[in-house]
């Protein structure tokens, strides 16, 4: 499927702050915003909150429901871009996530596991407890060069951060 425009996933473990990221961007964009976390099926967020890490038979019907939102979305804005917040731990996951779609570009936010955690313990209403964030970090495999993307430090100003991304979809739209 050629797309005219980007597809942008905002990626790294929980706490990072890939909703509150994904959501700034896509309103100054005026995106289309996908919250990655809506399309757990139920046992997945259950297990979740039991402090119970997900297997790959679990995360892949809930990143193929992700791939095909997009395809549907695409098919009805062709020209809007989508920004999605999703963990894409994995280049796996990622490989599903963009299945079948041109132009997608991951931003993967990073920072200490001290920070994070801090993060994690201070925020209210997520599923996803602190106990889960070492088995997400070992579980996270970094984007490689084959993969367009760019690694963002989430000790930035979240400003800042929003700058870069900017910055790297101006970059790689001016490629196309």
């Amino acid at each position: 499927m050629k797309q005219s425009k980007q597809i942008i996933i905002i990626m790294g473990v929980s706490g990072v702050g890939k909703t509150t990221i994904a959501q700034s961007f896509a309103t100054a964009m005026e995106a289309h915003y996908l919250e990655a976390d809506d399309y757990h099926p139920v046992q997945n967020v259950m297990a979740m909150r039991s402090g119970k890490p997900l297997t790959d038979e679990m995360r892949n019907p809930w990143l193929k429901a992700i791939n095909l939102e997009t395809h549907h979305y695409l098919k009805s804005q062709p020209d809007k871009n989508i920004i999605i917040a999703c963990s894409a731990l994995r280049r796996s996951y990622r490989d599903i996530l963009r299945a079948g779609l041109d132009n997608v570009l991951f931003v993967h936010l990073y920072g200490t596991q001290s920070m994070i955690a801090s993060r994690i313990k201070n925020r209210s209403g997520h599923f996803m407890p602190l106990n889960l964030l070492e088995s997400q970090l070992k579980l996270q495999e970094q984007p490689t060069e084959d993969e367009q993307h760019i690694s963002i430090d989430i000790s930035l100003t979240k400003q800042t951060i929003l700058d870069l991304i900017l910055k790297e979809v101006t970059k790689t739209q001016t490629k196309r």
